[in-house]
């Protein structure tokens, strides 16, 4: 780790080796609504270590509260008593003495447990690396508990899809086993929610015949396989449509005959570009009902905007801003590739792994990062509505997964954040060069 040591989760787990944490004992994190929003209890097995460990990293002293050895920090307080220690984010301002009480109430196990509902600690019994259980409203306030999140729960639809879409719980798992680190995550909710409703309702089957269009060199492929005709009544949908048809020009394609012509996966794939830094080669791939007419129509609207396409082997030919883009069928799937290179390479269903992954997942990520001894393969998708699933695995056979994931959790940097006002940034990138270079022939 010694390349990392200045990543917060290096730090985490540096302080853990010599913090007196007892590594024996199971660490739980849950998610409160008062005073408290998120907190954090582990056992300690050598308080001098740890008093010391906090008065080093909170630039303070210990202060005594009836019994608990108590130390705040801006909105973080941190309570020792009873080989207990608790962590605690504040969910409003208060002072020191309230947050010791409350943080008493909860070391002392004067307040009622969840662990009172057998099942729920039957779960947690299992054995397994990590366990989660997550109500209705403890979702909403985990992604609140996200950078920036807080603001856009509301308005995103991925975020408000799981926070408020009738899913009563979903009961998560981590093994960790000789080759793969897994999860497995049950989404538990009514039959008659929202959240099954629109799965049923939008959800096509598992695919993969769209990988014989994508590059075997894209490091990310995400895909969703939809019915479009059902896509098209969503009223976000109707409102990005709305938003897409009133930009000058690009506003003239028929977005809706597009998506509504969709039977099966619509995937994105992209790549770092090897030779020039900072820049992406990518695919979208669709699978189509009309996939000739949509060529058409796109070879149509780019000649009324100037440029006729070149055909080289039935492919549809473009350039936009020196970037090469080809449009063209594999069966009835229809592709579009901005590439800085020429394409010698083979087709991504050539990887056993990705294949037999977006086969069984209708909805999925495919991700390969790293290169070497130190490449892995993390994939994250849907089997069903009800069933998510989750693994890490390293290319070398050989290689340790929950240390190659400890690994390069540590060596994440994390992402820029958009300002104050927001949405500021992607408006900005919506309204400026993203269609300066086009322009029509004649109106």
């Amino acid at each position: 780790m010694e390349k990392t040591d200045e990543s917060f989760l290096s730090l985490i787990l540096s302080d853990a080796a010599k913090s007196g944490i007892d590594i024996n004992n199971r660490l739980y994190i849950f998610f409160a609504n008062k005073t408290f929003s998120t907190v954090v209890l582990a056992s300690v097995d050598d308080n001098k270590k740890m008093e010391s460990l906090l008065q080093r990293r909170f630039d303070g002293k210990l202060t005594e509260h009836d019994g608990l050895k108590v130390i705040k920090n801006d909105d973080v307080v941190c309570a020792l008593g009873d080989g207990i220690l608790l962590v605690a984010q504040l969910g409003k301002d208060e002072d020191l003495d309230k947050a010791a009480d409350i943080a008493r109430s909860i070391i002392s196990g004067s307040q009622p447990t969840l662990f009172a509902d057998k099942n729920l600690k039957t779960f947690f019994s299992q054995g397994h690396a990590i366990s989660a259980f997550l109500k209705h409203d403890g979702m909403l306030r985990l992604l609140k508990t996200v950078s920036n999140a807080g603001r856009k729960v509301e308005r995103m639809s991925a975020l408000s899809l799981f926070a408020d879409s009738g899913i009563d719980v979903i009961k998560a798992s981590v093994q960790i086993q000789d080759h793969v680190v897994a999860l497995n995550a049950d989404i538990i909710a009514d039959k008659k929610s929202d959240y099954v409703q629109l799965m049923e309702k939008t959800l096509s089957h598992a695919d993969n015949s769209f990988l014989k269009a994508v590059p075997v060199s894209m490091k990310y492929v995400a895909s969703a396989s939809i019915k479009g005709e059902q896509i098209l009544s969503l009223k976000p949908v109707q409102e990005l449509l709305k938003m897409a048809k009133a930009k000058p020009y690009i506003g003239y394609l028929d977005y809706e005959g597009i998506v509504a012509g969709i039977d099966g996966p619509i995937a994105v794939a992209a790549s770092p570009d090897d030779t020039f830094d900072g820049e992406w080669n990518g695919v979208m791939v669709m699978k189509s009902k009309y996939p000739e007419q949509i060529v058409n129509h796109i070879s149509s609207f780019a000649s009324a905007m100037g440029q006729s396409p070149q055909v080289v082997k039935g492919e549809y030919i473009y350039e936009y801003y020196n970037k090469a883009i080809t449009m063209g069928l594999n069966g009835d799937n229809l592709y579009i590739k901005m590439l800085n290179y020429e394409q010698t390479e083979g087709y991504a269903d050539q990887n056993k792994e990705a294949a037999e992954f977006f086969a069984k997942s209708p909805l999925g990520v495919f991700i390969q990062w790293g290169k070497g001894s130190q490449a892995v393969t993390v994939t994250a998708g849907l089997e069903t509505p009800e069933k998510l699933t989750a693994t890490f695995r390293p290319a070398d056979a050989n290689g340790n997964p929950a240390l190659l994931l400890l690994k390069t959790l540590c060596e994440l940097k994390p992402m820029g954040k958009f300002s104050a006002d927001d949405d500021s940034e992607s408006d900005e990138f919506m309204q400026s060069g993203a269609i300066d270079g086009l322009r029509p022939v004649a109106q």
